[in-house]
């Protein structure tokens, strides 16, 4: 009969611990992080920048088949030819729009400006101020508004309260429209005006006002000191560029 064998004692090391197993000793822990160049990484990206090319495909595709129903001629054109031609149309219609965005605001503001105390009158829009001002606040008030002091070169007749035409004397030389600079060419004094005596100065203008109340033939021009307090009338021009 053969002898049995006997059992086999674990393997230890001289200190009693037991030696490490070569098969688990270069095992990752799971707790590490995953190194950058990982497949799941490799294929996601791979994916978003496969979709990425997709996109451009399909746009490609759209933009060379708008520029075809334009003029079937591109069909033989490379797509850098295509491309750029496409970015002039496309930088056209920008300017378009900018434009059209410009315009509604316009349209915007014209109309709450009818709202609230303007009236629209051959082509331009004015508002008569109901505060009292004198020269310089009523300039800065038509200015706050982005409109101009409107000045009255006839003998037109209103029934608002007197008001500042415009128009400024500082030297014993010419009256001076304060819109344009432009001198005052003919005058509509109401009776008895002009009436005063004092030489006017840079200090102390004088200024051209339009009385309320006068007869005919409705020559009703004033002078007065430009610190007099006076309702304002602005004006608003259409802009040239919406008039082009």
């Amino acid at each position: 009969m053969a002898p049995k064998k006997a059992p086999e004692e674990d393997a230890k090391n001289p200190d009693g611990s037991k030696p490490e197993d070569d098969k688990g000793k270069n095992k990752p822990d799971d707790d590490k992080e995953k190194p950058d160049d990982a497949k799941p990484d490799d294929k996601g990206e791979s994916l978003n920048e496969w979709n990425r090319t997709a996109d451009l495909r399909y746009a490609m595709y759209l933009v060379k088949r708008f520029m075809i129903s334009r003029d079937p001629s591109y069909e033989k054109k490379s797509d850098v030819e295509i491309i750029s031609e496409a970015d002039k149309i496309a930088q056209g219609l920008a300017l378009v729009a900018t434009k059209l965005n410009e315009l509604e605001e316009e349209i915007a503001e014209i109309q709450y400006k009818l709202n609230h105390d303007w009236m629209a009158h051959k082509n331009a829009l004015y508002t008569f101020n109901k505060g009292g001002r004198n020269l310089k606040e009523a300039i800065d008030f038509c200015k706050s508004e982005k409109a101009t002091m409107e000045f009255v070169q006839s003998n037109v007749h209103t029934s608002f309260n007197t008001y500042w035409l415009g128009a400024y004397k500082y030297s014993s030389k010419n009256w001076i429209w304060t819109a344009d600079n432009t001198t005052v060419k003919t005058f509509y004094w109401a009776t008895g005006k002009p009436s005063m005596t004092e030489t006017p100065t840079t200090a102390k203008p004088h200024c051209l006002t339009h009385r309320k109340y006068c007869g005919p033939p409705n020559n009703c021009w004033m002078d007065e000191p430009c610190s007099e307090k006076r309702r304002v009338c602005c004006k608003i021009k259409p802009l040239k560029r919406w008039m082009d």
